[in-house]
């Protein structure tokens, strides 16, 4: 018969068994505490069905205490068997009774057969055990525990298996298959949940380790559901939490085509036709933006449409792309400004050279002679100027005339020529501004005076443009370990960032049109880096001023003494061939041979050139490039072919922006620059005669 008693015991056991599987996921079954805590739940819950069992007689009692020993040991291993049949065993033996002796060896056995039923288990392929072996490992459990039985007194046997042996071979098997499939599902639901966990783990990996910021996205809203860890530094953000309160828009520059309207739909094109790949304007957490290249997609999450976007930020590569493009602008521009250079150094030679001859004539007034100084001056620093857009053209250049300089000699001439600029023109506005030098002894320097000098007016006119309403400007110099140091500050507006990153590009201003070319800080940057030197924006602040330094290499001793070695002047007298077209320039080469006092010969053409040496012993060529006939490279070659050992000097509006291959390729000697000084062809002549 089925004694009601026990059905009532094993319902608690299956309610209390639940328990089971909420240790578990707290504390893993794989682990040491894990296990224990299961050993001692299922102790407890073996001494509960103890605590109300189906009485026979005194001592012999029957209740589910195998059911629960031997499934602890299948699903939890020999750990939790053994620590949960120690507890049944403790507490049966201290109920005492004839039955004690059996029930223990119950236990122990429900324990063994559960631990084999786990090994068989834990040995399988899958590490799993079917619902059939459940069945069969709780038939077995009673079946031996029937067999025990045995051992109980003998005027009992009869009337206890007649009692209960329905209830253990009939009842006991099952309710072991269902506790066991309470307890199968919760571990497969366990291993599922792991499983996902460990492939979310994965993924997250994955997904943080991408170096390109990944987002998702809802299809309506736009409205941000993720985004991995490239994404939170690559648009400034401290984390997830921020990002999902923002949509696409947000994220977006706002601007131009770059807005939530557009984005969506990019986003609908992504998902009615699928994947879309294009450029956009992000904008940071600070409200910067920059360049990305995006793909969007349609992405299914959880039996929900997303859109996945992956994004790579592409800065670089766009201010690459602009500075190719501005540098080819820039050298378009200034290889035009170059050429219109080259023929104006043409034009400054007549002049330049007139004024020279002018100021050797001994019938020259003081008055005449100080304006003839300026013109020339003016001339140089024109000159100087032209130098300036010939270095746009993008040719390298090599400085030229580099003498001993004391460059604040160089600043107060910089001040005077720029009085009418400061002063004059801003008092005649009723504007002050002042110029306040702090000129220390400083270390000569090994410098070109006129260019030094342009330098130096640039950046004067950059300081009094700097001040519309006035101001003070501060010029200092001093020494700063081996270099010589010039320090311009204007109480002016001051550059923001951008300007100031921009401050040395060609052509960049921040005037108009109208006010100014945004050459000078390009040319001055030139200038000072061709001697050797520096200049850098050393402070500025809008609407406080602005410093600019330069800082120059001081020339040593021996470098100057070298370069201020007189020369011995009684030489003999040189045999020179000047050659050119142009017939102004012509005369103007014959008189500064007579004012040298050299034998000399004028020519227009390369042709004629060639017949003269032929036919006359000259110690040095002197000729123009850009002749029609024959150019100067051309004759230069041609004359090496008949005497290597006679000296060729070319004269050429590019200066010193000839390259060296070309020069070496002629066999031209001496490169002069337009305009040409009376001084530059005597060096060369003594240099001649010297050797």
């Amino acid at each position: 018969m089925i004694v009601i008693e026990l059905v009532y015991n094993l319902a608690v056991l299956v309610a209390l068994s639940v328990l089971s599987g909420f240790i578990d996921a707290k504390f893993d079954r794989i682990k040491l505490t894990g296990k224990i805590l299961q050993g001692i739940l299922f102790g407890c819950t073996a001494i509960i069905g103890m605590m109300y069992p189906f009485v026979w007689g005194e001592g012999i009692i029957f209740d589910g205490r195998s059911i629960v020993i031997s499934l602890s040991s299948l699903f939890f291993g020999p750990i939790s068997g053994a620590i949960s049949s120690l507890f049944a065993i403790l507490y049966r033996l201290s109920l005492g009774g004839g039955g004690a002796l059996t029930g223990t060896l119950v236990i122990l056995s429900s324990f063994l057969i559960g631990v084999i039923f786990h090994f068989r288990k834990i040995n399988s392929v899958k590490n799993e055990i079917t619902k059939r072996e459940i069945y069969l490992l709780g038939l077995i459990v009673h079946v031996v525990m029937l067999l025990l039985f045995l051992l109980l007194p003998s005027k009992n046997l009869g009337n206890i298996f007649k009692t209960i042996s329905l209830t253990v071979v009939g009842i006991y098997p099952f309710v072991t298959l269902l506790i066991g499939t309470i307890l199968l599902d919760q571990e497969k639901n366990k291993a599922f949940i792991s499983k996902l966990k460990e492939s979310e783990k994965k993924f997250r990996e994955i997904f943080n380790s991408s170096s390109e910021a990944i987002f998702i996205h809802e299809i309506e809203s736009g409205k941000t559901i993720d985004v991995n860890y490239a994404m939170l530094k690559m648009y400034g953000y401290n984390s997830i939490d921020e990002v999902r309160e923002l949509n696409i828009g947000n994220l977006s520059a706002g601007t131009g085509k770059y807005t939530n309207d557009e984005a969506k739909k990019l986003v609908k094109k992504a998902v009615d036709e699928g994947p879309q790949y294009f450029e956009w304007i992000g904008k940071r957490k600070n409200n910067s933006t920059f360049w990305l290249e995006v793909t969007l997609k349609k992405t299914t999450i959880d039996n929900k449409e997303y859109v996945l976007a992956v994004a790579r930020d592409i800065s670089i590569r766009k201010n690459a792309e602009k500075a190719v493009i501005e540098n080819e602008r820039l050298l378009a521009i200034g290889q035009t400004a170059s050429a219109v250079a080259h023929d104006f150094n043409n034009s400054l030679q007549a002049i330049f050279s007139n004024i020279e001859l002018g100021l050797l004539s001994k019938e020259l007034t003081p008055k005449l002679k100080a304006r003839l100084e300026t013109i020339q001056k003016l001339t140089s620093d024109a000159a100087a100027r032209v130098q300036l857009l010939q270095r746009l053209s993008g040719k390298n250049y090599k400085p030229h005339e580099l003498k001993p300089t004391n460059i604040n000699n160089v600043i107060k001439e910089v001040i005077e020529q720029t009085r009418p600029m400061w002063k004059d023109e801003q008092e005649k506005e009723g504007k002050k501004i002042t110029i306040v030098p702090i000129l220390s002894e400083v270390p000569i320097i090994n410098g070109n005076e006129n260019e030094l000098r342009s330098a130096v007016y640039n950046l004067v006119k950059n300081a009094v443009e700097a001040m519309p309403s006035g101001g003070e400007i501060k010029i200092q110099t001093g020494k700063s370990e081996d270099n010589v140091f010039i320090r311009i500050t204007d109480t002016g507006k001051g550059m923001d960032e951008e300007t100031r990153l921009k401050a040395f590009q060609p052509f960049f201003t921040t005037k108009g049109n109208e006010s100014g070319r945004g050459i000078g800080l390009s040319g001055v940057f030139n200038i000072i880096k061709e001697h050797s030197g520096i200049i850098y924006i050393k402070e500025t602040e809008v609407g406080i001023g602005t410093t600019i330094e330069i800082l120059i290499p001081a020339a040593n001793k021996t470098e100057i003494k070298d370069l201020i070695e007189e020369k011995n002047l009684n030489q003999k007298k040189a045999k020179i061939l000047w050659v050119d077209d142009d017939k102004s320039i012509r005369e103007i080469a014959s008189e500064i041979l007579l004012v040298l006092d050299h034998e000399g010969t004028v020519v227009e053409s390369g042709t004629k050139a060639l017949e003269l040496i032929q036919l006359n012993d000259y110690d040095l060529v002197i000729t123009d490039i850009g002749m029609a006939e024959m150019n100067g490279w051309e004759l230069a070659e041609k004359i090496k072919g008949i005497n290597t050992n006679l000296k060729v000097a070319i004269i050429s509006g590019w200066g010193n922006q000839i390259e060296d291959d070309k020069l070496k390729k002629s066999g031209a000697d001496y490169i002069l620059g337009k305009p040409v000084k009376i001084e530059q062809v005597a060096e060369i002549i003594e240099k001649i005669i010297g050797s």
